[in-house]
């Protein structure tokens, strides 16, 4: 993403700007994790370690089993990244705009696209300091997104909105259902949000789905750092009219120690295997599928229209 048809081809001018801006270079990624063109990936060796024969990692767990339930459940709590909810905060801080500050390139009236460059103060007391790229266009069919953030936006109200990274949408409507993908790597925050937000942290997610007859399929691959908690996908798949909405797949988190606690869901069940460090021995079953297939299936849970 973007697709072929996307209006970042029609940027030509802008160029020079955004290949000025430092966005990628401001991307830092936890352990676990390496930057690749601006965003954080897992890497090989942040994957849970191979078994060692003996059905133990021969690494110690910092957590007990309790403990790791409880991680599990807390980190899900605050919900996943969504680049809609970074475009809805985006949109926010531009209310406050001014014609000079930020001043804005290629910008479409009544759209948030456009491009800027700024360290300014709007007589409203919002503060735009950095750079700010977001391309858009809808229609009854389609709905694309494409944003580019390096920026710290201070609000009138004196509260921070910080983003380094990108995030991205691709929506089309064909045949009765709205088949969808989405793109949130880098780094976002906003001061007292009470969501993924609020807690802020790395992002490195990629998610697509079907809306079609009522029903939606969401996959979910890549990882997050967010609320003291590292999270890992691996094909997380979930069906709101099958199986009761509960995921297939598996969920990773990443202890204190930084070491993974996996759960692998298949069967239609509820509780998935619980496993420590790759150990092919399991320590139990983890009955938090009905939080993770909830979270999933919230992704991008908007209509075509922006």
């Amino acid at each position: 993403m973007p697709p072929p048809s996307s209006p970042w081809l029609a940027v030509a001018p802008l160029a020079a700007a955004v290949a000025c801006a430092p966005a990628a270079s401001s991307v830092r990624c936890g352990p676990g994790f390496e930057r690749r063109g601006g965003l954080c990936y897992l890497t090989d060796d942040g994957e849970p370690a191979g078994d060692t024969g003996a059905g133990s990692s021969g690494a110690a767990a910092v957590w007990s089993e309790a403990e790791a339930e409880a991680a599990f459940r807390d980190a899900f709590a605050a919900g996943l990244p969504d680049p809609m909810r970074v475009r809805g905060v985006y949109g926010d801080a531009l209310a406050f705009a001014e014609p000079a500050c930020p001043a804005r390139e290629s910008q479409s009236e009544g759209t948030l696209s456009g491009v800027w460059f700024a360290d300014c103060v709007t007589a409203a007391g919002a503060h735009f300091d950095g750079l700010g790229v977001f391309l858009e266009s809808h229609d009854d069919a389609v709905w694309d997104f494409d944003g580019v953030a390096n920026f710290v936006i201070t609000l009138p109200d004196g509260r921070h909105f910080d983003g380094g990274g990108e995030f991205a949408l691709d929506a089309r409507q064909a045949g009765g259902a709205l088949r969808w993908s989405t793109k949130t790597g880098g780094v976002y925050h906003l001061d007292g949000a009470d969501d993924w937000m609020g807690a802020g942290g790395e992002v490195a997610l990629f998610a697509e789905g079907v809306d079609a007859g009522g029903a939606r399929s969401v996959q979910v691959d890549g990882g997050a750092m967010m609320a003291g908690f590292t999270l890992a996908f691996r094909g997380l798949r979930v069906e709101s009219d099958v199986c009761d909405g509960l995921p297939s797949g598996q969920v990773l988190v990443r202890d204190p120690g930084a070491h993974w606690w996996s759960v692998d869901f298949a069967g239609c069940a509820p509780c998935g295997v619980l496993r420590f460090h790759g150990e092919s021995a399991a320590r139990g079953e983890l009955c938090v599928g009905a939080a993770v297939g909830a979270a999933a299936l919230a992704l991008h849970d908007v209509g075509l229209v922006p």
